[in-house]
């Protein structure tokens, strides 16, 4: 099992599977950026996948959001504007993102949108205000916002 944490900017993982010994290991340069900070944890499609507001990932140009594929951290396409991701979810084979911002992948998604593996698209007309948590209920995709 490991643990996958973030603190101060610097995401790690916590090996927890014999027979290595439990301990933090970097996941190389890591999340960057001004500011640089780390809200929202999942997987997708096997790789790990980062959301917040930060603007690098790996020395990698990124924008709020990034993948780990166990070797190195990836765009996700265009990524998502203003303040970033506060929230990730998987749903429908897609991976959904919330938080405040009013493009994803260079597209209008006013607070959640939609990433299908290869592009970004927003989900309905979004949300009047930020999408602060994701989860999956009985088959229903479920956001909780700042109203």
């Amino acid at each position: 099992m490991r643990v996958f944490a973030c603190a101060l900017c610097a995401l790690a993982m916590l090996s927890l599977s014999p027979p290595v010994m439990a301990g933090w290991v970097p996941m190389a340069v890591g999340i960057g950026g001004d500011p640089g900070e780390v809200y929202a944890v999942t997987t997708y499609n096997g790789d790990l996948i980062v959301g917040g507001w930060f603007t690098g990932a790996g020395g990698q140009p990124v924008n709020n959001i990034a993948s780990w594929d166990g070797s190195a951290w990836h765009a996700l396409g265009q990524g998502v504007d203003s303040f970033g991701l506060s929230s990730l979810t998987v749903y429908n084979g897609d991976l959904i993102a919330g938080g405040f911002f009013g493009h994803a992948g260079g597209l209008s998604a006013h607070c959640i949108a939609r990433w299908d593996g290869s592009s970004w698209s927003p989900l309905g007309s979004g949300t009047n205000n930020s999408v602060n948590a994701l989860a999956v209920y009985n088959g229903d995709l479920i956001a909780g916002a700042y109203s």
